[in-house]
């Protein structure tokens, strides 16, 4: 990790520990004081540092409670964060931010540990029948510290962790395909562009373990991740420009929904185009949207754009994206049944680069499926 406030690993949460608060006006900082010594705590000033021990984690959650609800109608703009065992300490936070980062202990663990894994979902070439990339999906890494990826990544927004969990998530990503995929394999590794204040300063980790890890930059696609809203299109143009600097290809995630438009990918002329769930659901019974997936083809060849159909789940859906000249395809329907087995997680790491994917199943059990085409082409 770097040492960017931003990105960097940030002190752990324990049982016991020691807040600083401190704001800008000294009637400020008498005000803190004072509702901590109402309350039963011992708080002591170094400067214009408020330093306060607390004994346990709800303890702690309290007190920051009471702080934030008793002097947010004073007008007083207070900030805080925690010292731990080792006198670590990270930077000082807007009380309502400190609140949403210390609420949750178990997830701040995860992000700050990378206490998580990934599953490969495989992409298919329409064109050679075979498998040409994966993408990888987090997941828990164990039941200890188990969590849904959305609520996670809803957390970090709020804890303002998103840089952290981002740059943990990506670079976890390529390690992990380092040691799965064999060279040639395109690995689909999601990142949120507001965690990307400055390409160039940002994504010197990544590309450092790129380099340590021995992965082609070319094997690499870095796509927007869905649920990010593209408030700055210049500066995403800036990340998609350092990155192919850099030999890595792009994506343009859901499109036809939401904010990821046509006129997006024109702009923005990423490698791949990454189309909806929405619009492949059924397309084989609606004309509307083949007319759709047609105009969003016809435009992407201009660029020379590779399209790829996202969550495929019916026979019919994949003969429609095919008939209609798509490059990719992805979904569950491309996993032959017939050839599931049944594997203990504990052997996860022992199947590499034949083209699993790893689906979770009933308390801790997986279900490796195989791909296997020849029926569906």
């Amino acid at each position: 990790m770097t040492s960017c406030s931003k990105c960097g690993m940030i002190p752990s949460l324990e049982e016991n520990g020691t807040f600083l608060f401190t704001a800008a006006e000294a009637g400020g900082r008498d005000l803190i004081i004072k509702h901590l010594r109402d309350r039963g705590a011992e708080p002591e000033q170094e400067g214009k540092t408020i330093h306060v021990p607390f004994y346990s984690l709800e303890e702690a959650v309290r007190m920051v409670d009471s702080l934030e609800a008793d002097l947010k109608e004073s007008g007083v703009s207070v900030k805080g964060t925690w010292k731990n065992s080792a006198s670590v300490f990270g930077h000082m936070l807007d009380l309502a931010v400190l609140k949403v980062r210390i609420s949750k202990p178990s997830y701040l663990k995860i992000i700050n540990e990378g206490l998580f894994t990934h599953h490969m979902q495989p992409i298919i070439n329409l064109h050679s029948s075979e498998v040409m990339g994966q993408e990888f999906l987090m997941r828990p890494d164990s039941s200890a510290y188990s969590f849904y990826p959305g609520e996670l990544f809803d957390y970090a927004q709020k804890a303002d962790l998103q840089s952290v969990l981002d740059s943990q998530a990506r670079m976890s990503s390529i390690e992990h395909s380092a040691r799965h995929l064999d060279q040639g394999t395109k690995r689909f590794i999601n990142f949120l562009p507001s965690s990307i204040y400055d390409p160039n300063h940002c994504l010197k980790s990544t590309f450092k373990v790129v380099k340590e890890h021995g992965v082609d930059p070319s094997d690499l696609v870095f796509e927007v991740v869905e649920t990010e809203k593209i408030h700055n299109v210049a500066h995403l143009q800036n990340i998609f420009k350092t990155y192919q600097q850099y030999g890595v290809n792009v994506a343009l995630d859901d499109l036809g929904s939401g904010f990821a438009t046509v006129e997006m990918l024109e702009q923005l002329k990423p490698d791949y185009g990454k189309v909806d769930r929405s619009l492949i659901s059924y397309c084989d019974q609606n004309e509307e949207k083949q007319e759709k997936l047609k105009q969003m083809l016809k435009r992407a060849e201009i660029h020379n754009i590779k399209m790829l159909a996202e969550g495929i789940e019916r026979k019919e859906e994949l003969e429609v994206v095919k008939q209609l000249g798509f490059d990719l395809a992805q979904g569950i329907i491309l996993a032959d049944r017939r050839i599931i087995q049944w594997e203990n997680r504990s052997r996860q790491q022992e199947n590499r680069k034949e083209g699993y994917m790893w689906l979770p199943f009933l308390s801790g059990i997986f279900i490796r499926i195989q791909i296997v085409l020849t029926d569906l082409f």
